[in-house]
C-alpha cells in the first residue's frame, strides 16, 4: 500500500518512475547537469577548387558574406561567377525605324492643286492652343508655306525633330488666278518669296500693318507658284536658280520655304477674305513608326470626316498613308515589334 500511493505522487516524467522493491542490475548515475552537456559539431568541410570555364580558364569567385548559422559552422551565402555568354543579337524592329512600305509606295498627286501647309511644333500647350482655335469656326491668321506640285526640292519651316506633324489646307483656285498684289492686300493676306525671313509675329502690327520693310517685299500667290514651277525644273538639273530676287551662285538640292501670311477656318463659303476652312489632311515629316503613329492618334483629336494621312519630306515628295499603308503599320506594329516598344508608341505624348 506503502508503494502505490509513492508511485501516484510522483513526478509525471515516465523516465524517473521505478519501482523501488525492484532490484537495480547497474548502479545508477547521478543526474546530468546542464554545465556537464557539451554538443557536438559536425566537421567544416574542405574548401572547394574555384570553378574553371570550358576553355580552361579559371572563373572568378567573389564571397559576398560569411556568417555562421546556430551550429557554429560557417558558409557563404552567394558566390558570383563569370559565365561564358554570347551577347543577344541586336532587334530587328524599334519604333525609330522607318516604316518602308510607305516610302517604297507611289507618289501621291495632293498637290496638284495648290495647298499649303503649316507645321506645328511637338507641344502640347501649343497643339492644344491651335487645334481649339481651328474647331471655335472663327477665322484667324498664321503663317503657312506653299509647296511645289511634287512636294519636293522645298524645305518646311523648323527642324523635323521640333516640328515633326503639321496640316494641310487647300486653295480656293477661283480667286489666286486673277490676284493682283493689290488683290492681296485688299484680302489681308500677304506672300513673301522662299528665302525672304518675314517674321510677322515681330514685324505685323495688330491692326494688320506691315512694317521694317515688310510690305515692300510682298508678292502674290500666283507668282509664288511660278518660282516653285522654276524651282522642280531647275533643281534637278544643278543650275543656279533665283532665290528671294537674286542668283544663287552655286547649285542648291533644297530651297528655304516660302510664307503665306493667311486666314484659315473660318465659315463658308471659303475663301481668302473669311477663311480657308477646316484642314484637308494632316502630314508628318517623319517616316518612323512612332511619329506615324502618332499621326493615326492626331487624326482622332482632329474629329474631321475623310481627313487624310501623309508623309510630306523634300527628298521624298509626298506618300499618302491610305487605308493599305495603315493596315501594314499596325502590322508591323503588332507582330514584330518587342512588346515594351509597343507599350511606348501606345503613350499619347503629345495628347490634347
Amino acid at each position: 500500500m506503502l508503494i502505490l500511493h509513492s508511485l501516484r505522487f510522483r513526478t509525471s516524467n515516465p523516465a524517473a518512475v521505478h519501482c523501488s522493491s525492484a532490484p537495480s542490475s547497474a548502479p545508477s548515475s547521478p543526474p546530468a547537469s546542464p554545465q556537464n552537456v557539451t554538443k557536438s559539431l559536425p566537421p567544416s568541410p574542405p574548401p572547394s577548387p574555384p570553378p574553371s570555364l570550358s576553355d580552361g580558364r579559371e572563373a572568378r569567385a567573389l564571397i559576398y558574406k560569411t556568417t555562421a548559422d546556430d551550429s557554429g559552422s560557417d558558409y557563404a551565402s552567394e558566390s558570383d561567377v563569370e559565365p561564358d555568354v554570347e551577347p543577344l543579337p541586336p532587334k530587328k524592329f524599334t519604333k525609330h525605324d522607318p516604316f518602308e512600305f510607305l516610302l517604297n509606295s507611289e507618289p501621291s498627286p495632293l498637290l496638284s492643286s495648290p495647298h499649303v501647309l503649316k507645321t506645328v511644333k511637338n507641344s502640347t500647350p501649343i497643339w492644344r492652343t491651335f487645334l481649339s482655335s481651328l474647331k471655335s469656326g472663327n477665322a484667324f491668321h498664321t503663317s503657312l508655306t506653299l509647296l511645289p506640285e511634287t512636294g519636293k526640292f522645298m524645305r518646311l519651316y523648323g527642324s523635323v525633330n521640333e516640328y515633326t506633324l503639321g496640316v494641310i489646307f487647300e486653295l480656293p483656285t477661283t480667286e489666286y488666278e486673277s490676284e493682283t498684289f493689290s488683290d492681296t492686300k485688299l484680302l489681308t493676306s500677304y506672300c513673301w518669296a522662299s528665302g525672304y525671313s518675314a517674321k510677322t509675329e515681330f514685324n505685323l502690327t495688330s491692326r494688320g500693318e506691315l512694317f521694317n520693310g515688310r510690305g515692300d517685299n510682298l508678292v502674290s500667290i500666283s507668282e509664288l507658284i511660278k518660282q516653285n514651277e522654276a524651282f522642280s525644273s531647275s533643281i534637278p538639273s544643278s543650275v543656279p536658280i533665283k532665290l528671294h530676287g537674286r542668283d544663287t551662285s552655286t547649285p542648291m538640292s533644297s530651297v528655304p520655304f516660302n510664307e503665306i501670311y493667311i486666314r484659315i477656318s473660318g465659315t463658308p463659303p471659303y475663301n481668302l477674305l473669311n477663311g480657308l476652312g477646316p484642314p484637308i489632311g494632316i502630314f508628318s515629316r517623319s517616316s518612323c513608326y512612332c511619329d506615324l503613329v502618332e499621326l493615326l492618334k492626331k487624326r482622332e483629336v482632329f474629329e474631321e470626316e475623310g481627313l487624310r494621312l501623309f508623309f510630306i519630306r523634300h527628298e521624298d515628295g509626298v506618300r499618302e498613308l491610305g487605308g493599305r499603308g495603315e493596315v501594314e503599320l499596325l502590322k508591323v506594329r503588332s507582330r514584330r515589334m518587342e512588346r515594351f516598344e509597343r507599350n511606348v508608341l501606345d503613350d499619347d505624348i503629345f495628347k490634347t
